[in-house]
């Protein structure tokens, strides 16, 4: 008698264990579960955005965002060309981005071509997304007489 309650006492100790160790491995999970949306917050927006055109007043503006993430520097290359005007515009005081939110992004840099010639290229900064928008846009100003010129893209 003495061997069938001692084994069914350690039977039950171990079951005890296993449905302990389950609950805890499970709250650990749903924990980590529930954090991923942080996780994700600094991942990518997923989506190849294509460039876009503005043809106006004799100046040529093509603008592909090229690095667009959560918590992350924005980034847009830009190419100008032109052969009517001297390009000695400063784009990161000429430029603002906004979100579906009219949340307003003023640039942090710009690296490329300095000012002046008539084809300029690099990339302009800004700082980053805090939440996935709909769709943003990039607006420039004051370049070749255009007083604005918008580039837009949604976000699927």
């Amino acid at each position: 008698m003495k061997t069938r309650t001692m084994i069914f006492w350690v039977v039950l100790m171990a079951v005890s264990v296993a449905i302990i160790i389950l609950i805890l491995r499970n709250t650990l999970t749903s924990k980590k579960i529930s954090a991923r949306p942080n996780v994700a917050a600094s991942a990518s927006l997923d989506a190849a955005f294509e460039s876009r055109v503005d043809e106006q007043r004799g100046v040529n503006i093509e603008v592909t965002p090229a690095k667009i993430e959560l918590n992350v520097p924005l980034q847009f290359d830009i190419n100008l060309s032109t052969h009517t005007v001297d390009l000695d515009d400063d784009l990161v005081k000429q430029s603002i981005l906004l979100d579906d939110q009219s949340n307003e992004y003023k640039p942090v840099s710009w690296t490329g071509s300095g000012p002046g010639g008539h084809h300029r290229s690099g990339t302009l900064f800004f700082a980053p997304f805090n939440t996935i928008p709909r769709y943003f846009e990039l607006r420039i100003r004051d370049i070749g007489e255009a007083p604005e010129r918008v580039f837009k893209w949604n976000v699927k």
